[in-house]
């Protein structure tokens, strides 16, 4: 489960995370779950929509929840440093869509040097902004920092589909110019 707020004032924002565990035992207290049994648990409850996906198909990765619902059978983490060896364990076809900022970027640079799957933002923006001169460029790659902030810059929740971002995606080192 995750609480939290969204206000504009950094300093005001809520984030808190509760694990299965956590949760689990408040809700039985006279019987806590046992600390090598949870482990497994609360991996898995710091992924959303866990339960609702296709596991033959492609998995899309986000860093959070609201960038999620623009891709088919996608998952959220509760933040870049979630533990995903419970799905990369299981030679699963995982594609990762990380945030622009230098954190994501560099879980990026993590994820392709691995073998999987990144979505190349700046290979996007150079697509996006053909013909358009840089000014449009520009603005793109210094507004639109997550899916969420592209849909709504075309004011589009259908992104996926319509500006084929399944197009974007790669795995070799020698892409990594154009994240």
């Amino acid at each position: 489960m995750q609480l939290r707020n969204l206000r504009k004032e950094k300093e005001k924002r809520i984030y808190k995370f509760v694990s299965f565990q956590e949760m689990y035992n408040l809700m039985n207290p006279q019987d806590p779950l046992d600390e090598i049994e949870a482990v497994q648990y609360n991996k898995a409850s710091a992924m959303f929509n866990m339960l609702n996906i296709d596991y033959d198909s492609t998995i899309h990765v986000f860093e959070g929840y609201l960038d999620s619902v623009f891709f088919p059978n996608s998952i959220a983490l509760v933040g870049l440093d979630t533990d995903i060896s419970i799905l990369s364990n299981e030679n699963l076809d995982l594609k990762f869509v990380l945030d622009t900022d230098a954190a994501g970027q560099n879980k990026a640079k993590e994820m392709i040097d691995s073998g999987y799957s990144v979505f190349l933002w700046k290979k996007l923006f150079n697509h996006l902004s053909k013909g358009k001169g840089s000014k449009f460029k520009f603005h793109l790659e210094n507004n639109v920092k997550d899916i969420n902030k592209l849909a709504e810059f075309y004011k589009d929740p259908n992104v996926y589909q319509n500006l084929k971002l399944y197009d974007f995606f790669a795995k070799d080192q020698f892409d990594l110019i154009d994240m």
